[in-house]
């Protein structure tokens, strides 16, 4: 019994940090639908800034600038909601190892499937970040004066690669919700041989404390039994 509640109390815990996964995946994905918005804007902004005249100039500069210190502080967010989730999805791991040891059958497969998505999602926040500092780079370096096409050209391709790197992002975090709803199968399925444990175990001590009574029962019937022929009754005289 002590093996099993333990393996529920494990279970019980990975349920909370299942769901807690579960939300900051969530959160990411609507941050990296408003990056992309974001890059876009970015390069319609450096175009603008190509053509502004000098009136127009400071407007324009400030306008890719703001957008690109937005990119880099959102892309830097996502990365620590994953940082947090990469932590979490390591305690599922430590779970299903923990339920391994206790004697549970579980394959692990899908949370180590997680463990290695999240991974290659920090991986392309990282790359964003880099893209993202590189573009604010690109936007300092020209001042005050105006946008060259060179430069615009430069900016356009950084925002190009920001842009294909989201799309990554959000395949992957597609394929993160796949595995999160694997996961939460299987633990689904050990809560199941936990229940399927407790009822054995309760059988079980129910027919052991039925054969210790049906002995105890007849040690009594023999104990009886073997005092009356020691005593026999003697009939009285008439």
């Amino acid at each position: 019994m002590r093996v099993t509640q333990a393996t529920d109390q494990v279970l019980n815990a990975a349920d909370g940090v299942l769901a807690g996964v579960r939300e900051r995946v969530a959160k990411a994905e609507v941050h990296v639908q408003a990056l992309k918005i974001t890059s876009q804007e970015i390069q319609d902004d450096a175009k603008t800034w190509a053509q502004a005249e000098a009136a127009e100039l400071v407007g324009s500069r400030l306008g890719v600038e703001k957008k690109a210190k937005l990119l880099l502080t959102e892309l830097d967010r996502a990365e620590q909601w994953l940082e947090l989730t990469e932590s979490s999805v390591q305690l599922l791991q430590q779970a299903a190892a923990a339920s391994q040891s206790l004697g549970v059958s579980v394959k692990t497969d899908s949370v180590h499937n997680l463990v290695e998505e999240v991974a290659e999602i920090q991986k392309q926040l990282r790359q964003g970040i880099e893209i993202a500092n590189n573009i604010s780079q690109r936007a300092a370096e020209v001042g005050e004066g105006k946008l060259t096409a060179d430069k615009s050209d430069q900016i356009a391709k950084l925002v190009l690669r920001v842009v294909a790197t989201l799309g990554i992002i959000d395949s992957r975090i597609q394929a993160v919700e796949t595995h999160l709803a694997k996961v939460e199968s299987m633990l689904k399925d050990l809560k199941q041989q936990v229940i399927r444990w407790v009822n054995l175990a309760a059988i079980g001590a129910t027919t052991i404390f039925a054969w210790m009574a049906a002995g105890q029962c007849g040690l009594c019937f023999l104990g009886i039994s073997g005092l009356r022929r020691r005593h026999p009754t003697v009939a009285p005289p008439p």
